[in-house]
């Protein structure tokens, strides 16, 4: 799923009668269509990039389906059986780069997967004309946000403290003491939020520039404690604002 003016998005949809996974990722040109061979892409050797797979039961796939039509995905690659287009209409529209027409131009839905674990989606069209985290995520998550993003994009978006809850730009990110690298190496979409009464952590596939707050886009949220800790930890500096607008640590 892919498309330079459609959705900033990025991931897979494989699924049988019973169940399926949904994976959404941050990696340019991945993975390459069925009809290519399997390779790993030469551009993602040299920056981070994160990824999210849950498997779901076949049911939860009308709700996603709907999720990639808000998205406003440009599938490369797909097929849908005639059986699963009459259960996942949605999903079959989404596949051929149909999107939503009227408003709401976002929606939140949350998901179970196979284990019982429970999963929060968001996905906005671009029409909903606001960025992802500041706009809307932390809002409904009641916390301030750490989002790490490909701070080389062009029309960056400063950290935002405008609001009842606060969106900041990670800097740097650590993988223990002796691992710390910049944001501007790192290709990955990700939040956490700065409260742990939950705390959340969010995998997407949007960043925060002006581009892409008229593009569509989403991430997906868990609320499990040993995810959000896995996360919190790698945030190593962040922007903070002030009066005259970002400044660090």
């Amino acid at each position: 799923m892919s498309g330079n003016d459609r959705g900033h998005t990025k991931g897979v949809v494989l699924l049988d009668e019973k169940q399926g996974f949904w994976l959404v990722h941050s990696t340019p040109r991945f993975p390459p269509s069925s009809s290519q061979k399997y390779d790993w892409p030469s551009n993602a050797l040299h920056y981070g990039q994160s990824f999210i797979c849950v498997t779901y039961l076949y049911a939860q796939f009308k709700d996603i389906g709907t999720q990639l039509m808000y998205n406003t995905i440009t599938p490369y690659d797909s097929s849908i059986p005639d059986n699963f287009s009459s259960d996942l209409p949605d999903l079959k529209s989404a596949s051929a780069a149909k999107e939503v027409t009227k408003p709401p131009w976002n929606q939140q839905v949350t998901l179970t997967s196979v284990g019982g674990k429970q999963f929060t989606s968001f996905a906005k069209h671009a029409r909903f004309g606001d960025d992802l985290y500041s706009g809307w995520v932390s809002e409904v998550l009641k916390s301030d946000l750490c989002v790490e993003f490909w701070l080389n994009s062009q029309g960056r978006l400063q950290s935002n403290c405008s609001l009842t809850y606060h969106t900041y730009n990670i800097r740097n990110v650590t993988f223990g003491s002796s691992i710390i690298y910049p944001s501007t190496i790192d290709h990955s979409k990700w939040c956490v939020t700065w409260s742990d009464s939950p705390g959340w952590a969010c995998v997407g596939d949007i960043n925060r520039n002006k581009e892409e707050m008229q593009r569509g886009g989403g991430t997906i949220c868990s609320a499990d404690p040993v995810i959000w800790k896995s996360f919190k930890i790698l945030v190593y500096k962040y922007r903070k604002c002030n009066k005259s607008g970002e400044t660090g640590v």
